[in-house]
């Protein structure tokens, strides 16, 4: 067999077994989806804090609330999917939450600080950092 053949068995034999919901490739799967959890967790954070730093004023803001929520809606399925984690898998998003939510109270206290920015976007700020303590 060449490198390229026994690759594709490779895949095959590490297909089959996730498909089969046995052995380890099926838990490297289940792993790395859990792992990924995390990773959307720190790039909602990242979302939210770049959409609060293209903030400069009220109209911005206004045009900003969609976005932000959108990242709300997807903190929501976070959330959903949060409850099936392993346990490692929620203290990785804990910490996560733990280590970003300053960064994005630092980005909110700026866009709060554009006069006529705070009363546009609060609830949708205040539903978010609610939803990142909930991690």
């Amino acid at each position: 067999m060449g490198i390229r053949s026994n690759g594709l068995l490779v895949v095959l034999v590490l297909l089959a077994a996730a498909v089969s919901g046995c052995g380890s490739a099926g838990q490297t799967i289940q792993s790395a989806d859990q792992t990924g959890l995390a990773k959307l967790l720190w790039s909602s954070f990242g979302d939210a804090s770049r959409v609060l730093g293209s903030i400069t004023d009220s109209t911005s803001a206004e045009n900003a609330v969609p976005e932000l929520q959108g990242i709300g809606d997807e903190l929501d399925d976070l959330i959903l999917r949060y409850g099936d984690a392993s346990e490692a898998n929620k203290e990785e998003m804990g910490k996560t939450a733990t280590d970003q939510i300053p960064v994005f109270q630092k980005a909110v206290d700026t866009a709060y600080a554009i006069p006529g920015v705070k009363n546009v976007i609060k609830s949708q700020v205040d539903s978010l950092m609610s939803k990142f303590k909930s991690f």
